[in-house]
């Protein structure tokens, strides 16, 4: 008799995918007195373990000049439930934040599997 071969099931990958990203404000100004604060809201869905934490970076067009949004399933800014909802996070433009158009240049997702979401814009 030859010997059994073990039969192996497809593996479905986990994943978690972005539903949504956007700012509360798209125009601001950092040179008002205290800045500006930046505030984004992600939505997000995953299909097991659930969302853990999230960047999304904006770059300055002229200045190069980088802010960072950070988003975290811990405090009061998380949203429904772990598998999908939504995230809000808010960071300071200080006053000596370059003037002008600030673009997404990056996005890194991460589930409480460690699956993670790295995006390049």
């Amino acid at each position: 008799m030859g010997a059994a071969v073990p039969l192996r099931s497809p593996v479905t990958p986990r994943r978690i995918r972005i539903t949504g990203l956007t700012l509360r404000r798209t125009l601001l100004n950092a040179a008002q007195p205290g800045g500006a604060f930046l505030t984004g809201e992600l939505a997000f869905a995953d299909d097991a373990s659930g969302f853990d934490y999230a960047a999304a970076t904006y770059t300055s067009a002229t200045s190069g000049q980088q802010l960072t949004l950070r988003f975290s399933r811990y405090g009061s800014s998380f949203r429904s439930g772990l598998v999908s909802g939504t995230v809000v996070s808010s960071a300071l433009l200080p006053p000596q934040a370059a003037p002008g158009s600030w673009q997404l240049t990056s996005l890194l997702v991460v589930d409480w599997a460690g699956t993670t979401l790295d995006h390049a814009v």
